[in-house]
This record gives C-alpha cells, sequence and structure tokens, in this order.
C-alpha cells in the first residue's frame, strides 16, 4: 500500500465475508455496482466495527481546489452497529486536509467525513446505502468547490463540544471586566457522564472573605478570528496555545494578564492539599470576512496546582514550601514552550444562562408589551400557575398580592410544593418565579402578604406605575372595587367555572371606558341568554372536602390537568389581548369525552350609567336598544316587564344585567300597562340558577306613548311605592325603568334621573 494512506484497521479473508452482518454486506453491494467507486478490500477495525475501503472518483470537481480534494480519493466506509450513528465515511490519505464539516477523530485516525446534520433517528427512516453513496461524494464535490458551509448557515465554532459543562450568567459578558465582582461556581446537576457547574456573580469583597473557590476562573478575551475548520481539541496548554496563535490571536499575553487579576498585590493563600480546578475561559470572537458577527466561549480545565500553574507561565513566585503566591516582580515575558506540555488540559463545555430576551425568543413572545408593569392579585392554584408561565416566558413585570398561606391540601393544584408549606403564596410564586432564570436570584418579584383592595391608600400606591391588574383571587370583591377606582389601570379578571370546566376573561378596554362592573352584568347576560353553553356554565361543583376545624374549610375537586389547561389558555390570551384596545369577554369550554376546547366570545357593549340618590345605575348600549326595540314593537300600547340585575350594597350600584319582555298574559293599553305574572316566578328561578344567585329581580321597567316623556306618572309614583315595599323585606332598593321615545328615566325609592337615549354603538370583536 503506498506510503501516503493510513492503514487503518486488519484485512478480512474474502472467505470470511458471508458471516458479516447483513447490513454490511448490502452497503459492500452497492459499491461493487457504482461505476463511480472502485472496490479495494475490506477490514476489520475492532470487534463489531468493520469497513469498506475504496478508491472513490465520479469527476464532478476539478483536481485542482483551494481545499485540496484530489479527484480520487481513498475512503473508508464504516459500520459499528453499537455507535450512535453506526456508519461513517473516513479519508485514508494521510495528508487529508482539515476542512469544515469533519468530525473528531482521535489523534493518528483517519478523518471522518461529517454528512449528516440530523440525528441517526431521523436519518435511518429512509437512510439506504445508496444514500450514503450520493452523501459522501456530494461532500467531496461541495468541499471542493468550497460551498459545502452555506452563506447563511452559522458560522462553524472554534472546536468540538465536550462532556462538561459551565453555565455563565446571561450578563457574564457585561460583567467580566468589573474587578468590583467575582465569578463563583457551585456543583451542578449530573447525568449519565455529563457533569454541570453552574455560576453566579458576587462582590469581590464578599469572595476574599470566603475560602478558595472549587473553580478558579481565568478569563481570556483573544483578538477576532476568521471562521473555518473546526481545530482538534487540544489536551495541553501548549497546543491550545499553538493553535489559537496559527490563527492569528495572541493567548500568553492575556492569560498572564488574567492571572495576575486573580492574585491581588498582597497575594494569594493556597493551603496544601487544596483541591481546586483552573477554568480557562476563552472568549473568541468568530469573524467572516473581516467583521464579527459571532462571540464563543469556550473553556478548558486543569487540575494543576493555581500557584504552579502561575509560575509554569513565569507570573507567579513563593517562598520555598510556603503556601504565599505572589506577582512574579521579575517575570520574563517569554514561556518555554516545553513547560507548556506539562499541563493537561480538559476541553469543557461553556453555556450562558438565557437572557430575558432569549427566553421570549424560545417561547415565541414577541417584544409588543413584553415589558409591560402589572400586579396579579390572587397567588392560589390558577394566579400561581398563570404567573409561574408568565415568568418563565419572561413577560411583564410583576408583583403579586395574595394575604393566604400555603396550605396541605394546596399541594394539589399549587405550584408549591412540600417544603413550602406555612410560607405566604405570594412569596413562594414569587421565588418560583425568580428561580426561572437565576439559580441563586439577586432579586426576586415583590410579594405582598395582604388582601386586595383592602386599603384604599395601599391599593392605589401599589397600582399607579401599573399598566394592568389581573385579578386571579376568584372573588368578586377584588375587580369589583377596582372597577370604580379611577385611577386603576386596565382590569382583567380570570377565573375558572366551579366545575373547572370553563374558564374566564373578562378584560376592560385600554381607556377604561367600559369597566369591569359593565362587563360581569354583559357576561351574567351571556349566560342567561345561551341555551348553547349558558345552562349549566355556572353549575356548583359537586364534590367537596373540609379541609379544616372552621366550616368555611372547604376545597372542592378539581384536576390540576384542569387548572394547567386552563392556565394556559388564560395566560396566553391575556398576554396577547392586553396588546389590543377593545375590551372582551372570553369563554373557553372545556369537552371531557373529545378533549376538545370551545371558544365562546360575548360583543361587548359601551357602558351607560346615572346617579340616582345615593345609587350609581348602570347597563349597556344592548339594554337600551332592547327596551327600544320591545317598545316600539308594542306602539301604540305600552309594554313592560320584569328587570334583572345585580346589586353591590357596598359601592351603592345597581347592575342591569336584562329587561325581560312583557309576559303573555300582560294587560296593555294606549294608556297604561299591567304586567302579568305567567312563568315569571321559573324564569326568575332559572336565572338565579344560572348565575349563581348573583343576578336577581330588582325592579320593573314599562314604556311610554310617543309624545310623552319618561318622567314617572301618578301611576308610576304608586309603583315605585309597591316596588319599595316589596324589595324592602329584603333589603334591597327598587328601581323603576321607563323607556320613552326620546328619554329614559331611572327610579329609585323617590329620586329619579333621566337622560336622553344614548344608543352607543356594540362594540364587535
Amino acid at each position: 500500500m503506498p506510503s501516503n494512506f493510513l492503514f487503518w484497521g486488519e484485512v478480512i479473508d474474502q472467505s470470511l465475508l458471508k458471516s458479516l452482518p447483513g447490513a454490511f454486506l448490502s452497503m459492500l453491494e452497492a459499491c461493487e455496482e457504482d461505476p463511480h467507486c472502485d472496490l479495494i478490500e475490506v477490514r476489520v477495525i475492532e470487534e463489531n466495527h468493520h469497513a469498506i475501503i475504496i478508491n472513490a472518483a465520479d469527476g464532478t470537481f476539478d483536481s485542482v481546489n483551494k481545499a485540496g480534494i484530489r479527484r480520487v480519493e481513498r475512503l473508508a466506509i464504516g459500520y459499528n452497529p453499537n455507535r450512535l450513528i453506526p456508519w461513517e465515511v473516513r479519508a485514508l490519505r494521510s495528508d487529508f486536509p482539515r476542512t469544515m464539516h469533519q468530525n473528531l477523530v482521535y489523534p493518528g485516525e483517519p478523518a471522518s467525513l461529517c454528512l449528516y446534520a440530523e440525528e441517526w433517528a431521523a436519518v435511518e427512516r429512509t437512510w439506504t446505502p445508496q444514500d450514503l453513496l450520493q452523501k459522501m461524494f456530494w461532500w467531496l464535490r461541495e468541499t471542493a468547490q468550497g460551498t459545502l458551509h452555506r452563506v447563511d448557515q452559522p458560522l462553524e465554532q472554534l472546536f468540538f463540544n465536550c462532556y462538561e459543562s459551565f453555565v455563565l450568567p446571561e450578563d457574564h459578558m457585561d460583567k467580566i471586566q468589573d474587578n468590583e465582582l467575582s465569578l463563583v461556581f457551585r456543583s451542578g446537576g449530573q447525568s449519565r457522564n455529563r457533569k454541570t457547574y453552574i455560576a453566579h456573580y458576587i462582590s469581590a469583597a464578599e469572595a476574599n472573605n470566603q475560602e478558595l473557590p472549587l473553580v478558579i476562573t481565568l478569563p481570556i478575551v483573544l483578538q477576532p478570528i476568521e471562521h473555518g475548520i473546526i481545530e482538534t481539541t487540544p489536551r495541553t496548554l501548549a497546543d491550545l496555545v499553538s493553535k489559537v496563535e496559527a490563527r492569528g490571536a495572541e493567548f500568553i499575553g492575556p492569560l498572564r494578564e488574567s492571572i495576575n487579576d486573580f492574585v491581588s498585590s498582597t497575594g494569594l493563600r493556597i493551603p496544601s492539599g487544596t483541591e481546586q480546578m483552573v477554568l480557562l475561559l476563552v472568549c473568541v470572537q468568530l469573524a467572516r470576512d473581516g467583521q464579527v458577527e459571532k462571540t464563543q466561549m469556550h473553556g478548558f480545565v486543569t487540575s494543576t496546582h493555581f500557584g504552579h500553574f502561575g509560575e509554569t507561565l513565569n507570573t507567579l513566585c513563593n517562598l520555598p514550601e510556603s503556601d504565599e503566591w505572589y506577582r512574579n516582580p521579575l517575570a520574563l515575558p517569554d514561556v518555554d514552550p516545553e513547560r507548556l506540555e506539562d499541563i493537561s488540559i480538559v476541553p469543557v463545555e461553556v453555556k450562558f444562562m438565557p437572557s430575558r430576551q432569549n427566553m421570549r425568543g424560545y417561547s415565541g413572545v414577541g417584544e409588543e408589551g413584553a415589558l409591560i408593569k402589572g400586579v396579579l392579585a390572587g397567588a392560589g392554584a390558577l394566579g400561581s400557575a398563570v404567573g409561574s408561565l408568565w415568568a418563565r416566558e419572561c413577560w411583564g413585570e410583576w408583583e403579586f398580592v395574595d394575604d393566604d398561606h400555603i396550605q396541605p391540601h394546596n399541594l394539589a393544584r399549587h405550584i408549591a410544593y412540600a417544603q413550602d408549606i406555612g410560607f405566604p403564596k405570594a412569596q413562594i410564586l414569587s421565588v418560583r418565579s425568580a428561580l426561572h432564570l437565576s439559580v441563586e436570584p439577586e432579586k426576586t418579584p415583590p410579594a405582598h402578604e395582604t388582601k386586595m383592595c383592602a386599603n384604599r391608600e395601599w391599593t392605589l400606591s401599589l397600582i399607579q406605575d401599573k399598566d394592568l391588574v389581573v385579578d386571579a383571587t376568584t372573588t368578586l370583591s377584588v375587580p369589583r372595587d377596582l372597577s370604580v377606582l379611577d385611577d386603576s389601570p386596565r382590569v382583567a379578571s380570570i377565573f375558572l367555572t366551579p366545575s373547572g370546566i370553563s374558564s374566564v376573561m373578562l378584560l376592560e378596554d385600554s381607556e377604561r371606558n367600559i369597566r369591569y362592573l359593565s362587563l360581569e352584568a354583559q357576561y351574567y347576560r351571556a349566560i342567561i341568554m345561551n341555551s348553547e353553553w349558558g345552562a349549566n356554565h355556572l353549575n356548583e361543583n359537586q364534590s367537596r372536602y373540609l379541609v379544616g376545624a372552621g366550616c368555611r374549610d372547604i376545597s372542592v375537586a378539581i384536576s390540576y390537568e384542569l387548572i394547567t389547561l386552563h392556565a394556559g389558555i388564560l395566560a396566553r390570551q391575556v398576554r396577547k389581548s392586553v396588546t389590543q384596545e377593545q375590551a372582551k369577554i372570553c369563554i373557553w369550554e372545556y369537552d371531557s369525552t373529545s378533549g376538545g376546547v370551545s371558544a365562546h366570545t360575548v360583543p361587548v357593549a359601551q357602558t351607560v350609567s346615572v346617579a340616582v340618590g345615593e345609587w350609581k345605575v348602570e347597563w349597556d348600549a344592548q339594554i337600551e336598544q332592547s327596551l327600544q326595540e320591545m317598545r316600539v314593537a308594542s306602539l301604540p300600547n305600552e309594554t313592560g316587564g320584569v328587570v334583572l340585575g345585580m346589586v353591590d350594597q357596598k359601592l351603592k350600584t345597581l347592575s342591569v344585567v336584562l329587561a325581560l319582555p312583557a309576559p303573555k298574559d300582560s294587560d296593555a293599553s294606549e294608556t297604561g300597562f299591567s304586567r302579568g305574572t305567567a312563568n315569571v316566578e321559573d324564569i326568575l328561578t332559572e336565572c338565579e340558577r344560572r348565575t349563581g344567585r348573583i343576578v336577581r329581580h330588582i325592579g320593573e321597567w314599562h314604556s311610554h306613548p310617543n309624545g310623552f316623556s319618561a318622567t314617572p306618572s301618578v301611576a308610576d309614583q304608586e309603583q315605585v311605592v309597591y316596588l319599595k315595599d316589596l324589595m324592602h323585606s329584603e333589603g334591597l332598593p327598587a328601581i323603576l325603568i321607563i323607556a320613552a321615545e326620546d328619554t329614559i328615566s331611572v327610579t329609585i325609592d323617590t329620586n329619579t334621573s333621566q337622560l336622553s337615549w344614548g344608543f352607543p354603538q356594540e362594540v364587535s370583536l
């Protein structure tokens, strides 16, 4: 065999070929049939590892090329079923050029062509012997022509990846030159052969008070290097220096400076027997055509004693048999290359913790609105899940509010763990959120162990600089109290229905012209009017459990599957919806049989309100339109019916949800109207059931014919007295609404307010 070929393995006798694996024999047959392959022999490399030796030449590229690929190359097609990728192609020419897209091999072994970017599990689905041969000729041709590495393909790194990892903080490049900070590592997880170390920064003063760190880090920043072939991994410091300097970057000077920076002017004590490793963090700026495109960090570890390491580089010295090491005042500018051969190094993988912007990119979260400032009120099952999702996506800057603490039964549906029992829910959510991006977070989102809206001044100070308040408290009090605060930012209320089957989002518009109270009323109207999903929407959960001694210590049975399902929907929909101006009422209903989720969107109408005595009465454009349509349809007669709504005694608000049409047994004429009672009680009972007893009978309405105002007549005033007496037994106000041609009046007790028909346009979503 010519001397310029590497002899790899031992030749197999022809009589033994039939005993080789069937896949290998298929490959051998393909080589014999391919006109561009000249079969030489078959070899055994080691146990279960065989190779077909061929001369390959398809004549598709020029014999003279910059890469140094010859028209005829001696190749070995190897097969080892025990390897992750069983097939490989080796170039047996001893002077085969180092090019891009070659696999890592041991010193003295033939070069290995990198043919597949995908994992073998994907490749083998379509792989054939003929496919490998085509890939092989493609690699030779593209390399010879200089087109193997596409212009739009990422730059090749300088060295191959390794199996030990050192993870740096995401802001490492900003802090690396700060002499007031020190980088310290702690041991992280280990899986199979991979060991991970995770770093964070501490103050230099704090570092001086600690014992010598497990890892002594020496940062080395190199001049820009033009990208090209991946270098074989260096095993000694001398090899690393030669490879870097051959690419035009100085290494020894920056390394010596880094050692001097680590050792202060007063020296460094390293007790004998101290176990530590020295990590060389080599910062490589990769350039293409002279323009830096990418910065990579490579790591090399040596277990050489740090003092002796510095002594080898003529930068440290010590007194004989002393543990104290000092900067060498007589340091020589040159270093003996042979001494560098004595320092063995092991390559390690260096990665960065992702930045918040990275995390948003990985999550497909756009930058629009990403820096929104918000308060998440309620850190229970749903709130903690939603808050955790936003924290992982790095969407928004949040403060968490919840006055409750983790109890044992919360572990079924909360992000907390057993060791968190007894801690405030808001604090647990805050700490968990910070840990998404840092192993030892310097800063956690503010957490408040208090009841939202319990103290007006505190609440106003909390929300004064915020863009959004998300209510996940599962109460009516918080979103309603926020609804009447003119200084509140936009409010979104998110919750699960009692059964856990459905979830709801009520979102105010960006200008807060349509506030939560109006959205709540319109949501209940949709429940009442919609037979498709409204009939059982708010049915109570049938499974309840006592979890404490008190009569209120009750928990319901909702699986964590439903919590996370709806948390994902709500987190995404809130995030996307707040970039829009419109108010929204959205319901998502899970089908337990099919696993599908149905989305229901309720059109939102503009709010109308009027002060009547000490009360504020609210309704919306859809109510006005309904009243006028029923009035016009009955002309010249009057008409009327029952008014359904919500009463909030604390806020002194009456929210009109629905004005029912006249019962069939009503008595109507051009001069009067007497409401009948047919089916009224059944309707009221059903409305209360559907709305969880929130919506109820709050009064009556009737119309006046054309030419008459909405001012209550004597008969109307008598009706008000009757209604007052009727509702007084329940401690509720009585409301009378009169719809006239041009105006509408609202009377509570003896107080009446009138206003012209507004008819604001419905907001279409």
